[in-house]
């Protein structure tokens, strides 16, 4: 199935680059909340997407002593909107993405 779904039916995904996403801005909402609005490119197509991201925590990283933070992003995405669409209705046209992240800040000195 994995092949099938990679396949231009459903993401047309190649091998060497299946999505990108570039942020454009950080709209924050809570203390520990936030939407990251930016251009998502999927199949060769870009739409504006905004995702619901939650801080998970935040602190110098046990290991390395350097800042650091986890989080949560979230949206859905309408298959079709990327002309993605095969099988729809019979196939859901939404798409939950999730994505977590651990960023840790580098300093000039890091190579």
């Amino acid at each position: 199935r994995f092949e099938h779904f990679m396949s231009a039916d459903f993401f047309g995904a190649a091998e060497d680059e299946m999505v990108t996403f570039t942020s454009t801005s950080i709209e924050v909402t809570g203390d520990t909340s936030a939407n990251i609005i930016g251009d998502l490119t999927l199949n060769g197509v870009t739409k504006p997407v905004t995702l619901a991201a939650t801080l998970n925590q935040s602190g110098d990283h046990p290991m390395a002593g350097k800042p650091w933070a986890g989080f949560d992003a979230s949206a859905t995405l309408v298959r079709s909107e990327f002309d993605l669409g095969m099988f729809a209705p019979y196939v859901s046209d939404e798409v939950q993405l999730q994505i977590s992240i651990e960023a840790m800040k580098v300093d000039g000195t890091d190579s």
